[in-house]
């Protein structure tokens, strides 16, 4: 979510909520985020079974194993390249610690 409340398409420094069901396409158009259970997820390049993942530019997710990364979920299926579509299951507020 952005500073005033609203869906904002998420990036590499996003603390995530979930994953966008929709495509609104313009300001104030209704927004719904998958933010439990099993949701399709677009790839930015390889991601394996069960690595936890976490979005990129362009709102694309990858594989992510950084300390105290926030992780939007677990990947059930794997990508092969830039713009696979995945299932995730979905961990709102995922934190990875790896210490």
């Amino acid at each position: 979510m952005d500073g005033n409340g609203r869906v904002a398409l998420a990036d590499a420094t996003s603390e995530t909520l979930g994953i966008l069901q929709n495509a609104p396409d313009a300001l104030g158009e209704e927004a719904e985020v998958g933010m439990i259970g099993v949701s399709i997820g677009v790839a930015s390049g390889v991601i394996d079974v069960f690595a936890k993942v976490a979005p990129e530019a362009a709102g694309k997710l990858a594989a992510t194993t950084t300390d105290l990364d926030d992780y939007v979920g677990v990947a059930l299926t794997a990508a092969a390249a830039d713009g696979d579509e995945i299932d995730v299951f979905l961990v709102p507020f995922g934190n990875l610690s790896v210490s």
